[in-house]
């Protein structure tokens, strides 16, 4: 595979950072912080990644998930989430797998090696939503 395509949808200009030193010595990396004007393109345009911020500013994160689940054009994309709350004290990533079919979840704060992995893991293993993995996999 070349240079794998990832898009990210967040929240904050100041993530882009994160996102830069983490991925794009490997990847192909696009940022979105409007995420509303970001659908079409995104289902236009599929990348091999969606990396989706749940609590990005205008619009539901899940509702945004789901659409672009939804979409044909994106059924060989793989999807991570986001979002600023840890999986033990609420929802654990199987759940986010399960229920809304996206590869994996990881709360904030995120670091550059956590994130680099975790993305590295979903392209190598090619992770499905439908499989349940025990504690530890990430």
């Amino acid at each position: 595979m070349g240079c794998a395509k990832i898009i990210v949808i967040t929240r904050e200009c100041v993530a882009e950072r994160l996102y830069r030193s983490a991925l794009d010595e490997k990847y192909d990396v696009e940022i979105i912080t409007h995420p509303e004007n970001a659908i079409e393109e995104v289902i236009e345009h599929p990348p091999d990644m969606l990396i989706i911020d749940l609590q990005v500013s205008g619009v539901d994160g899940v509702e945004l998930v789901e659409r672009l689940k939804g979409s044909e054009q994106l059924k060989k994309t793989l999807f991570l989430v986001t979002a600023d709350f840890e999986t033990d004290e609420t929802l654990p990533d199987s759940f986010w797998r399960k229920h809304l079919g996206v590869n994996a979840f990881l709360s904030r704060p995120l670091t550059p090696e956590r994130l680099r992995q975790t993305v590295e893991r979903i392209f190598l293993d090619e992770v499905r939503p439908q499989e349940i993995i025990g504690p530890g996999f990430f």
